[in-house]
């Protein structure tokens, strides 16, 4: 790895930041990587700001591929490390995206707004009134150095420029020379983001092309060069004085802005004056011929301001009828609505009613009461109230000759907009697919405001009209639905409301525009024109609608003549300095226009989706991917929805949502609201839906035949062609630039948002026009810095300077500018073809492309020359700051090392006590903590009881609850249920009473009516007994005859009887008593009777009295049962909302149990898993262990048979040396016997030991009374496990664990004892010969395969028990009793030793055999 280090200043890429400053601390090449230290802003998060220069440090590792040549953009500073400021970032040595960044936020935190780069103006939006920025004096300074002086071309002399500061005043007093010199028509192209500027830049710079011409006429003469043949004292300004009553039309050009601003601003998130349209104004100048300017003694002709013309585009009509949350609508109508009473009276009377609620004007939170209406109504923009607004606008309205009745007009249309909405829609409730209007009040006022019945208002919002046929002999009507009507009302409010803006656009142009207005437009051939471009900026949100689309493709055409003029610009600059410009290649937008505009753009597939029958949104997306797939600029993701595409715009890639696309680009209002529209008396509103009525039928009348409907305009269509007429009046000026930049979205003086200025650099093309600037040559410097860079790499440029300057010292010097120009030209061009000779390039052909140019005034470097030449001259300087550096270290490292010397030596005895007392505090704080931690752990558990005591408590409260609600619910039915049979039982006596007294006075009634039939019959028969002559007693009827007739009334009134009739009943009667007697026993019998009713009647009303006083008792007694239900129900919902609460919570408990399951369940698995592959590698290792096994065994099993060949062969030669006396005695010690046949061995795998009956004993001693072979158990520290671990009938199961199992541990049993001594039965385990505990630790069960080994003898005889079934093992007779004779102790002896030798040898092989079962075992 080649690693060079290197301390430089770059740049890099920061996501939260776009770029930040760092070092470079070394450059790995290799691996294409550099480490750095970036420097990152302290304050607001990707903001920096003059008052918070506090910054903090990070190390970064910086992947070289991802930027251009794999190097690092450098920082522009200068020797001491300063950055370098310049007002044209031209001048910058190195120029990039964020060396622009850079330059313009060291500008703003000086409070420098503007900025230039060539002729390209940057304002960047201060947020502050800067004071003086644009005073008088500072506006004639540009004028008179810009305007009156005669400047020159480039190359020409000095720049007109050098001395002035960059301002905007720049750009309209270039754009008046180049009128008023040139004769060239000029336009100004003003761009930004909302809330950068734009509309202020704009008045700024209509008032200063104004302001020129009525520059003083002093200035003007002394700023003008005489002309040969001229009064020499002829003044500059005389054209000026010529037309004094032309000022009226200026005053109606600078006063219509604000009057567009009125009706086309509104207040958004960003901006509290944003303008929601487009617009182009041409200001119209009357230019003065050259030669009578040139005859009166002025170079420049003047200009004066004549009139204007203003185009507008893509008026945002969806904010007449909602906004966001914080925003308003258009100015116009909070202006209105706090206009005075008696202008509101005048205009219209209902908006003198405080209760009105206009919803298109409310807050946005959807409150829409009077009282949000009236706080936005005192809302200042721009420091001033909407009443003092409404007073600039009234007065600006006069101006252009709109007063009286055409204001009021204006202003009525404005009510009819907020009337409408208004209005709301209720569903019909005769046909469910019909509406209707249910704010009566509200229709009657816009049909009174509009002039148009109320029936027709109400058919032409919630009726349709639908011609069939498309000839429109057929027609009918459909009903509306409640969404339809309202989207209805709101698209008529949006056209009235843009019908109403065009119409005063109209207005404007009339009272503004100097064919009609210049009173010497008959003189003027042709008016000069500077066009005033403000539009829309670049826009890119989270959502992006067709207005976004129209928006950016507008800016993709602003962006190809930008790019144009600025190559063209370059182009000029690389001829004046004498470079060849060669193939320059730089980014074109031509295929994303293409894509937009073309045969089979995304307009042509939009307009035939609207004129489709079936068209939609969906099936435009489809057709745009499937069409134009081959595309670069279109971009087709997977994750786009069906509405969704995206294209990549020069500013990056913008995803667009084609929702609505069709509706918006069609844009028509239905024929019943244009028709409701034409019938209103309101001038305005009826004259432009009628003159639309009539385009649209001459256009209809217009299309060929054949075509059909594809012919129809659209909105984009409408924009393209209104687009495409701006390019061409643009095209045909000189045009000049100025990109307004947002410093940071919270609108704070002195900040500035490093992303947010980075992605508006890019999407105003600034970024693109220094690619396109610096696209062969990126750097350039002076030739002078350069010498005085790098001069250090070579001797060659300084020789060449004093070679130059001793041949002018042999001549007569002069003080030439242009020689020593010349001079340093030479010197750079030696300089540089040495130092950079290892960067040239060679072409094809063999000519050789050098990395630089040397131009008459500048030296301009290829990519990557100028940092290679910096990375240099660092590396020179750095040899000399090595030497320096190598001095100073050593004097401060022995003045540090003498001071720390003496230091060291006072400060160890306080170290040592600060490390004595550190330790005791350590373990203070140590016991201190084990304290706390012992008395957490106990908290804890308290904490845990107290929370399930806590738990069951609730648990148990909940459920007590529950018992108690059953209890209550089934004690609350039973009560009803016994109410109703108690009152049941209570009714129905009365019920039978009632019932029964029913029947009793019908009957009454019954006999009443037959005693009058009677009567009745008697009287006819009394008067035809008497000759139709009835007597009448006197006048004065007796007392008896006034107490009958009472009873009578009574009577009568109690059998609902006529008093009248019933009392002439009984006069008749009594007349013809008195007549006749001969019934007067008839007449008894009837007093009688109706005596007998009287008194029933009496009795039935008390009954009656009775009854109603229990009906108010029960009626109380039901008031009280509704009042204790009511509190019931209270206490059972609130035992609903607990229960509730309960089982939320016991659904929360299951969930974290059921997932407490999961967790557990998994780890299990996982555990198993992890036991599964355990098992495997022990497989393995146990296989390993085998074959090692096997050698081990078969290397044992040779030895044993050369241990025995051996013995063998030594007992022989002692026998043969001693005789035959020692035969027996030496056999019985060390000869091998062979002892019956012994079975093989048997492991038992599940304990993991063998059988002792199946393994010869490997200590032996022979009885000599009955000579029979004994097997002895060694003592050892295991010797009694058998008997301590098993029973003594021979049982495998362990008894360790058993309460026997450990007594047995302490004393021996005597059948262990026993067991101890005699020869070893099947029951006995081969125990470890070993002696004092050596083997105490039991092996744990061995690997599956593996036989457990206790110790190294045990091992050694298992293993050759196992590897040999039958094989003889030698044994030793116990020797106790025989005794050798006295001549073959030699014999013995030399026995002995070879025996002990074997010993060794078999201890050997027991060793090696463990250590290899110890490592299969690990």
């Amino acid at each position: 790895m080649s690693t060079s280090q290197s301390s430089t200043c770059v740049y890099v890429r920061d996501d939260a930041h776009g770029w930040l400053p760092a070092n470079v601390l070394s450059y790995d090449t290799a691996a294409q990587t550099a480490k750095v230290v970036v420097t990152i802003p302290s304050s607001t998060v990707g903001a920096s700001s003059a008052s918070s220069p506090a910054t903090t440090t990070e190390e970064r590792q910086i992947d070289l591929a991802s930027y251009d040549s794999q190097t690092l953009p450098l920082q522009n500073v200068d020797e001491n490390g300063r950055p370098i400021v310049r007002d044209d970032m031209c001048d910058l040595p190195s120029l990039h995206e964020a060396a622009i960044l850079y330059n313009l936020r060291a500008r703003h935190h000086r409070c420098l707004p503007y900025t230039r780069v060539g002729d390209i103006i940057i304002a960047m939006n201060p947020f502050q009134w800067l004071e003086g920025l644009y005073a008088d004096d500072v506006r004639e300074d540009y004028v008179d150095k810009l305007v009156w002086r005669e400047g020159t071309a480039i190359g020409g002399g000095d720049d007109p420029r050098d001395g002035l500061a960059p301002h905007v005043y720049e750009t309209s007093s270039s754009a008046y020379r180049g009128l008023a010199v040139d004769d060239t028509h000029q336009s100004i192209l003003v761009t930004g983001e909302s809330g950068a500027g734009k509309t202020e830049t704009v008045k700024i710079i209509m008032s200063h092309l104004a302001s020129i011409q009525t520059s003083s006429v002093d200035d003007a003469a002394a700023a003008a060069a005489p002309v040969p043949g001229a009064a020499p004292n002829t003044p500059a300004g005389e054209h000026i004085s010529h037309h004094p009553r032309d000022n009226a039309v200026v005053r109606r050009v600078l006063d219509s802005n604000p009057l567009l601003e009125a009706f086309g601003n509104a207040k958004t998130v960003r901006n509290d004056n944003s303008s929601r349209f487009g617009k182009y104004i041409r200001l119209q100048f009357d230019v003065e011929d050259a030669t009578q300017a040139a005859y009166q003694g002025r170079s420049v002709p003047t200009c004066l301001l004549a009139g204007s013309y203003c185009e507008t585009y893509l008026l945002e009509k969806s904010r007449v009828v909602g906004h966001e949350a914080g925003e308003r609508n258009y100015h116009i109508f909070y202006q209105l609505l706090a206009a005075p009473q008696d202008a509101k009276a005048a205009i219209w009377d209902g908006l003198m009613d405080d209760s009105a609620v206009f919803r298109y004007v409310d807050d946005g939170s959807g409150g829409g009461d009077a009282a949000a209406a009236a706080a936005t109504a005192v809302t200042t923009i721009e420091g001033q109230t909407d009443g003092e607004k409404w007073q600039h606008t009234v007065e600006a309205l006069e101006t252009i000759g709109i007063a009286g009745d055409k204001m009021r007009t204006l202003m009525r249309s404005m009510c009819v907009v907020l009337q409408l909405g208004t209005l709301t829609f209720a569903a019909d409730p005769d046909n469910e697919d019909g509406s209707i209007i249910s704010s009566s009040a509200d229709l009657t006022k816009l049909a009174s405001l509009m002039g148009v019945n109320v029936d027709d208002i109400t058919q032409a919002l919630t009726f349709r009209t639908i011609t069939a046929g498309g000839r429109g002999n057929d027609s009918y009507t459909v009903p509306l639905r409640v969404d339809a009507a309202r989207d209805g009302c709101d698209a008529f409010a949006k056209e009235i409301y843009a019908k109403s803006f065009n119409w005063l656009v109209e207005a404007i142009n009339s009272a503004t525009c100097a064919e009609e207005n210049y009173g010497h437009a008959d003189e003027v051939d042709d008016f000069g024109i500077i066009g005033l471009l403000d539009i829309f900026g670049f826009e890119s949100f989270k959502v992006n609608r067709f207005e976004q689309l129209c928006i950016n493709y507008a800016n993709e055409k602003l962006q190809q003549k930008y790019t144009l003029d600025v190559f063209s610009s370059v182009q000029e600059e690389y001829e004046y300095e004498g470079i060849s410009l060669g193939d320059l290649e730089y980014q074109d937008n031509a295929d994303v226009l293409g894509l937009i505009e073309g045969r089979m753009g995304v307009i042509a597939v939009l307009n035939e989706e609207c004129v489709r029958p079936n068209g939609n949104d969906t099936s435009f997306v489809s057709k745009i991917k499937t069409i134009n797939k081959e595309a670069a600029p279109l971009v087709d993701d997977r994750l786009h929805k069906p509405t969704e595409f995206a294209i990549q715009h020069y500013a990056g890639a913008v995803k667009y949502d084609a929702s609505n696309f069709v509706t918006k680009n069609t844009d028509t209002l239905p024929r019943d609201l244009v028709g409701c529209a034409t019938k209103s008396d309101n001038e305005l509103i009826a004259g432009e839906f009628l003159n639309a009525t009539k385009s649209k039928a001459e256009q209809e009348a217009a299309t060929k035949p054949g075509r059909g409907r594809s012919s129809a305009v659209t909105v984009s269509t409408t924009f393209r062609s209104q687009l495409s007429s701006l390019m061409t009046n643009i095209g045909e000026t000189k045009t000049r630039y100025v990109r307004c930049i947002k410093p940071n979205p919270q609108k704070k003086p002195l900040e500035v948002d490093l992303l947010s200025s980075t992605e508006q650099l890019r999407c105003a093309g600034v970024v693109a026009a220094v690619n396109v600037s610096r696209a062969a040559y990126p750097n350039r410097l002076m030739h002078s810095t350069a010498l005085e860079r790098f001069s250090c790499l070579s001797s060659v440029a300084m020789t060449g300077r004093e070679e130059s300057d001793s041949d002018s010292d042999g001549e007569e010097k002069k003080e030439d500018n242009s020689q020593d120009g010349a001079d340093d030209r030479v010197a750079v061009e030696k300089l540089l073809n040495e130092v950079l000779k290892s960067m040239e390039t060679s072409a094809e052909d063999g000519t050789a492309t050098k990395a630089f140019a040397v131009g008459k005034s500048r030296v301009y470097f290829r990519q990557g020359a100028l940092e290679y030449l910096e990375a240099g001259r660092l590396k020179a300087l750095g040899v000399y700051a090595i030497r320096i550096e190598r001095i100073v270290r050593g004097f401060l490292a022995r003045s540090d090392f003498l001071y720390k010397k003496d230091c060291a030596i006072a400060l160890q005895s306080a170290v040592r006590c600060h490390i004595a007392r550190s330790q005791f505090l350590d373990m203070k704080d140590a016991a201190t903590d084990i304290s706390c931690w012992v008395r957490c752990v106990n908290a804890k558990v308290e904490l845990v009881r107290l929370r399930r005591e806590r738990a069951s408590t609730m648990l148990q409260a909940q459920y007590r609850a529950m018992v108690a609600r059953k209890n209550y619910e089934a004690c609350r039915s039973s009560a009803v249920d016994i109410q109703k049979i108690a009152r049941g039982s209570i009714q129905r006596p009365k019920y039978r009473v009632a019932l029964k007294e029913a029947k009793e006075e019908a009957v009454v009634n019954k006999k009443i009516a037959a005693l009058q039939k009677r009567l009745a019959e008697a009287e006819m028969k009394l008067i035809k007994a008497n000759g139709g002559v009835v007597r009448v007693a006197s006048k004065e009827p007796s007392a008896a005859e006034e107490s009958k007739e009472e009873e009578v009334g009574e009577v009568a009134e109690k059998a609902k009887v006529p008093t009248d009739e019933v009392a002439e009943q009984p006069k008749s009667s009594l007349a013809r008593a008195a007549a006749s007697g001969i019934d007067k026993q008839l007449m008894d019998d009837s007093l009688a009777m109706i005596g007998v009713l009287k008194k029933e009647v009496f009795e039935l009303r008390s009954k009656n009295f009775l009854l109603r006083t229990d009906m108010d008792e029960l009626k109380v007694s039901h008031k009280n049962l509704q009042s204790q239900h009511a509190s019931l129900s209270l206490s059972h919902d609130a035992l609903k909302q607990n229960n509730a609460q309960t089982l939320k919570a016991k659904k929360d408990m299951l969930f974290q149990a059921t997932r407490e399951k999961k967790q557990a369940f998994d780890a299990k698995r996982k555990l198993m898993k992890e036991n599964e592959s355990l098992q495997k590698q022990v497989e393995q290792l146990q296989k390993q262990a085998n074959e090692k096994n096997s050698a081990h065994k078969s290397e044992l099993a040779r030895l044993r048979a050369e241990n025995d060949r051996l013995k063998a062969k030594e007992i022989r030669q002692n026998d043969r040396a001693a005789g035959g006396t020692l035969t027996r005695a030496a056999a019985s010690i060390t000869a091998p016997v062979t002892p019956p046949p012994m079975r093989r061995a048997a492991f038992n795998s599940r304990r993991g030991t063998f059988n002792a009956d199946d393994v010869p004993p490997r200590h032996s001693a022979r009885n000599e009374a009955d000579d029979e072979w004994k097997l002895v158990a060694p003592k050892s520290a295991n010797s009694g496990r058998s008997s301590e671990g098993r029973n003594p009938g021979g049982s495998k199961r362990r008894a360790r664990g058993t309460r026997a199992g450990r007594r047995a541990k302490g004393r021996s049993s005597p059948a262990s004892s026993e067991a101890s001594r005699e020869p070893c039965s099947p029951g006995s385990v081969l125990a470890s010969p070993n002696r004092g505990g050596a083997s105490k630790r039991r092996s744990g069960p061995s690997p599956k395969g593996m036989p457990r080994v206790t110790s190294v003898s045990s091992f050694s005889s298992e293993t050759s028990s196992k590897s040999s079934k039958n094989k003889i093992l030698p044994y030793k007779k116990s020797a106790s009793n025989v005794k050798a004779p006295k001549g073959v102790e030699t014999s013995i002896s030399s026995s002995t030793k070879a025996t002990k030798s074997m010993k060794r040898i078999n201890s050997s092989l027991g060793l090696a055999a463990a250590a290899g079962a110890e490592k299969g075992r690990s």
